[in-house]
Parts: C-alpha cells; structure tokens; sequence
C-alpha cells in the first residue's frame, strides 16, 4: 500500500517537528520521537534510547537554530511509502535558511516512522548532512550577537 496518504503523514510530521523546534517545545517535539531512535549519519550509527539522550539531540537542534539565526527549516517529503499499516518509509529533503540565505547545502534523508498507539513516531533516521557540515550541530553561541 502506498500513495499520498504516506506522503501526507510523512510531510506533517516534518512541518510538526520543526514547529515544535521554533517554538522550543521540548516536550512536544519529544512525543514525535521513538525510543529507541536509531540514526544513521557520516558518523556512524547511533541509537537514542532515553529521554535524556532525546533532550540532548534537541538542544544540539536549538543551538544550531540559534547559533546561525536559523529563520527557516524547510523539509518536503519527496517519496513515502507504507512497509506495513503502521510503518512508513520516506525520503525527504531539507533546506535551512537565516533571512532568505541558505546556512548549508540542502540534502536528503530517509526515515521510518512508526504508528506507536495513535502517534507516528520517528523510529529511524539516516541523516543526509554532510560530514563538513555536522560541526554546525556542536557549535556554542557566540555571546549576544545581534540577529
């Protein structure tokens, strides 16, 4: 089974997240998570299997927001598809701006959500961000600098 639907249920769990992100609404943006949530980058592969871990992941998140004046995410679900009636697997791509500027190259990931009692939740992530970009998620903010 595939379709729109897939791809319906994929883009509103990437427009959520980042809402949840902006509005540094941890808790919410938590909810959307698995856990364990296995990623996949051009570190290696990693598993996030506490809460503790989640609140890590999503400040690294907001300090990159903060850090480059992130005014925009922008993710677009590209393929979608159900692996069973309460798994999907996606593709989509992700842009990020300051102000109408794009920060780094934009990129493409996979993911699996899974349908976890009546929410879909992100169980799998193979992140497409480049190994020379994966600093901007570890970088401190530089005192109060102006936005």
């Amino acid at each position: 089974m595939s379709g729109p639907n897939a791809e319906a249920i994929l883009q509103t769990w990437l427009d959520e997240v980042i809402v949840q992100i902006f509005a540094n609404d941890f808790d919410g943006w938590a909810d959307t998570m698995g856990c364990p949530l296995v990623t996949v980058s051009c570190q290696g592969r990693s598993v996030i299997g506490t809460r503790d871990m989640l609140r890590e992941k999503f400040d690294q998140w907001r300090t990159l927001f903060e850090v480059q004046r992130v005014t925009d995410m922008i993710r677009v679900a590209q393929h979608a598809t159900f692996v069973t009636e309460d798994q999907i697997h996606g593709e989509y791509t992700t842009e990020t701006l300051s102000h109408g500027q794009r920060i780094i190259p934009g990129f493409s990931s996979t993911i699996t959500l899974t349908l976890q009692g009546r929410r879909w939740r992100a169980t799998e992530l193979i992140s497409g961000m480049t190994g020379s970009h994966r600093h901007l998620l570890h970088a401190k903010p530089q005192g109060n600098a102006p936005s």
